[in-house]
């Protein structure tokens, strides 16, 4: 169908749709098609499972060979690619970017009135699929560590963990603080109503809800792995936390909710480095990158 089709530039994003994809061009290549694969985040990075450095570096590495342009969206994955991958060039841009307009100004919702939250109540919000990589746990156990017994949890999403962390809240003796949100459209809203966004994956590509939530002057609690280091910054967006240390987490979430002047200064922080990652921005790297590629400067 490629060949059929005589297409210019093959783009693909995903691991094993860019294994396949660059397997079926290898030989178009030769005849001036021209393959592009962006890197959601790899599966292997430091700190990451032995596992995934056996199954998918090797993998990567090999395919890196079929690569006219390697697109990575963090730091950390873009200088391994750079170094060690075989791609005929290798470029970094920021995610998929984040459309800031829509976060710009953001009204408070209905969100405490619907989960009976007092007013005085703080609040910490997760979003992300219930499952074992984004370490929703990591946030029940924090909550039942806290001191301050008013804070509670949101967690939007929806996910194959979903009845386990409910039986772990209820383990944890902090069900009734802890809510389910599952999939939610307004969370641009959502967020003018928390006072910390809490980030504590075990792996991220990069994270754009958490970028979302910056936008929008949240302060951040996040774990310390992968693309998440590419704008959470300790003492200056928020705190980072090695994603199992629980009483790290809680202990952040106090220390912002519990100062104001800090809180507000995160805030802006979080607000000037959410612009790096701009749809605006994303967009203009990878049209460059098309530009690059077919020779169209």
């Amino acid at each position: 169908l490629i060949e059929k089709e005589k297409y210019d530039i093959v783009h693909c994003n995903t691991p094993v749709g860019g294994i396949l994809t660059r397997w079926a061009c290898r030989k178009l290549r030769k005849k001036g098609l021209k393959v592009i694969y962006e890197a959601h985040g790899f599966h292997f990075f430091k700190g990451g499972s032995k596992l995934n450095w056996l199954l998918w570096y090797p993998l990567e590495k090999f395919f890196s060979r079929f690569t006219d342009a390697l697109v990575l969206i963090n730091k950390m994955d873009y200088e391994l690619a750079k170094s060690k991958f075989k791609a005929k060039q290798t470029y970094r841009i920021p995610g998929v970017g984040v459309n800031l307009s829509q976060f710009k100004e953001t009204s408070s919702s209905n969100i405490r009135k619907e989960l009976d939250i007092p007013l005085d109540s703080p609040i910490v919000l997760s979003v992300g699929e219930l499952n074992q990589n984004k370490n929703h746990k990591a946030g029940i156990k924090a909550l039942s560590l806290m001191e301050n017994k008013s804070v509670h949890y949101c967690i939007a999403g929806n996910g194959p963990l979903a009845d386990e962390l409910k039986l772990f809240a209820a383990q944890c003796g902090v069900e009734e603080r802890v809510h389910f949100l599952g999939y939610r459209r307004d969370l641009p809203s959502v967020f003018g109503e928390v006072d910390v966004f809490l980030l504590p994956s075990y792996r991220e590509g990069l994270g754009m809800a958490a970028i979302e939530a910056m936008s929008c002057g949240v302060p951040l609690v996040s774990s310390n792995r992968h693309g998440i280091n590419d704008y959470s910054i300790d003492g200056v967006t928020g705190f980072k936390c090695h994603p199992d240390n629980h009483s790290a987490f809680a202990e952040s979430i106090q220390t912002i909710i519990s100062d104001k002047d800090l809180a507000n200064k995160l805030s802006k922080n979080c607000k000037e480095i959410a612009k790096q990652f701009s749809l605006e921005e994303s967009v203009d790297k990878i049209l460059q990158i098309y530009k690059e590629v077919s020779g169209d400067l």
